[in-house]
């Protein structure tokens, strides 16, 4: 198909000089064929063929599934972060509730069809742990956060066998701030947040700009956020 002999082309070779022989052979009377081996061999190809094309059938459903799960996108800007949350993705395990959530008296996904993060500056505490400070934008309400981060490990992904960081998060916010203050008897107001992300470095990370708070010894190219 590529231009390229292949094995192919020496099993068949052999299949047919196995045949060719038998039946000469069985013309002439001889005591040796070969009927047996090439119906063997033809069978476990055919075998292997067929548990090839399972295994790769299984591999692109995974795959595919694994694409399906794609999560947000973080661009890391020049000295800080930005998160953009489409937020008709957001799922609370039931479809009724969804559609509840993304009315007017909640998130109102038709007129805010985003929520939006920014940082604003970084703080180190030691080689795993930081603060991180930047700005949450809900239903076009701006309110200051902070996230309390945490670098779990930095080691080869399994699956795309680049070198990725995972870290996590967690902050606290009131609800109210964004004007999300339907049934308060019944949902409370704080709210906390749990932040799960995976940092992808994909070229070599650009200086900090001057006068920059140090941060923790990685500068990711391309983030990979999960929340709760």
């Amino acid at each position: 198909r590529v231009g390229r002999l292949g094995m192919d082309v020496p099993i068949s070779l052999a299949l047919i000089l196995a045949s060719s022989i038998s039946l000469f052979e069985t013309w002439k009377g001889g005591h040796h064929a070969y009927f047996d081996a090439a119906v063997m061999l033809s069978f476990f190809l055919l075998a292997g063929r067929y548990l090839d094309h399972r295994t790769r059938a299984v591999a692109r459903s995974a795959a595919e599934e694994l694409a399906a799960l794609e999560v947000p996108r973080a661009s890391v800007l020049r000295g800080g972060v930005e998160v953009v949350l489409p937020m008709a993705t957001l799922d609370f395990g039931d479809g009724d509730w969804n559609r509840t959530m993304q009315g007017r008296r909640w998130f109102d996904v038709a007129r805010h069809p985003t929520a939006r993060f920014r940082s604003t500056r970084i703080e180190a505490r030691d080689a795993t742990q930081a603060v991180l400070h930047g700005e949450l934008t809900i239903r076009d309400v701006v309110v200051p956060i902070v996230l309390h981060l945490r670098r779990n490990a930095v080691k080869r992904h399994p699956l795309t066998l680049r070198r990725t960081a995972g870290f996590s998060a967690t902050a606290e916010l009131d609800r109210r701030a964004f004007g999300l203050e339907a049934y308060p008897s019944m949902i409370g107001h704080a709210v906390r947040v749990r932040i799960e992300v995976e940092a992808i470095r994909t070229r070599r990370a650009s200086p900090a700009p001057e006068g920059a708070t140090p941060s923790m010894p990685l500068e990711p190219d391309h983030a990979h956020p999960q929340h709760d």
